[in-house]
C-alpha cells in the first residue's frame, strides 16, 4: 500500500494508475476498516506543490485527459473526461509524443520534472517498472539520473536501494543496472527476475520510495 512517503514518477500518458486508485476507494467505501487510495495526480501550473497526506502522481510526459487553454506549452491544463483524446483536437492534448514537438510540450511539464528531480534526490528507495533508459531519450537520462547522483540519505540511515523490474532478465535489465552501476556513487542495484518482476519490499517507517515506471505498473499497489 502507497502511503504519502511514496511518489509515482510515470512517463505513461494513459489512466491505469488512476483507475486502480478509483477502484480501490469503491472498495474501501464498500469494505469497513479498508483504507482509501492516497494516490493524487498532480497537475501542471506554476506554482505546484506536493500535497500533504498524499502520494503524488507525476506523469513527465502529461496524461490523456489533460487539456491545454492555450498553445503555450506552458499554460495551465484542466483535467478532463477520461475519453477526451478521443473527441479533442491534437492541439489540445497535454502530452509529449515521441517526434520534433516532443520537447516542446514537455517543457510545460518542468514543474512535474522539479518534483520527481526533487523525491529522487530524498528518496531511500527507488523501484524501477517497466522503465529501461532508452539510449533515444537522453533528456530523460540526464535529468533522473543526475536526480540519483545528487541523493544523499541523511545521517545514520541506509544507503538508497535501487530496484529494477523488467519482467524476464535480459538485456534491458542488464542496461538499466549498468545505468546506476557505472555512477562514481557505485550505489547497490538489484534485478528482480521473472514474469512480470516482483517489488521487493522497501523499509517502511518513515523511509521514502519511488516507483518510476513505463509499461507494467502492476507492481505498484495504489
Amino acid at each position: 500500500m502507497l502511503t504519502e512517503n511514496d511518489t509515482i514518477i510515470s512517463f505513461n500518458y494513459d489512466l491505469v494508475v488512476e483507475k486502480l486508485r478509483d477502484a480501490r476507494n469503491v472498495r474501501a467505501n464498500q469494505t469497513p476498516g479498508l483504507s482509501g487510495s492516497k494516490v493524487d495526480v498532480v497537475h501542471p501550473a506554476p506554482r505546484v506543490e506536493r500535497a500533504p497526506g498524499t502520494c503524488p502522481l507525476l506523469k513527465l510526459h502529461g496524461s490523456v485527459n489533460w487539456q491545454k487553454f492555450a498553445a503555450d506549452p506552458s499554460a495551465r491544463v484542466q483535467p478532463r473526461d477520461d475519453d477526451f483524446a478521443l473527441h479533442c483536437s491534437p492541439p489540445q492534448m497535454a502530452i509529449a509524443t515521441p517526434g520534433p514537438s516532443k520537447m516542446r510540450e514537455a517543457d510545460g511539464f518542468k514543474c512535474i520534472w522539479n518534483l520527481a528531480c526533487d523525491a529522487l534526490k530524498a528518496a531511500h528507495a527507488i523501484v524501477f517498472v517497466g522503465f529501461r533508459f532508452p539510449e533515444t531519450d537522453a533528456y530523460a537520462l540526464e535529468r533522473l539520473l543526475g536526480a540519483i547522483e545528487e541523493n544523499h540519505p541523511p545521517p545514520m540511515t541506509p544507503a538508497l536501494r535501487l530496484h529494477v523490474v523488467l519482467g524476464e532478465a535480459g538485456r534491458h535489465a542488464k542496461r538499466t543496472v549498468s545505468c546506476h552501476d557505472d555512477s562514481p556513487q557505485r550505489r547497490r542495484s538489484e534485478s528482480s527476475k521473472g514474469k512480470g518482476g516482483i517489488r521487493r519490499p522497501a523499509p517502511q517507517c518513515h523511509r521514502s520510495r519511488i516507483a518510476l515506471g513505463a509499461g507494467r505498473v502492476r507492481a505498484v499497489s495504489p
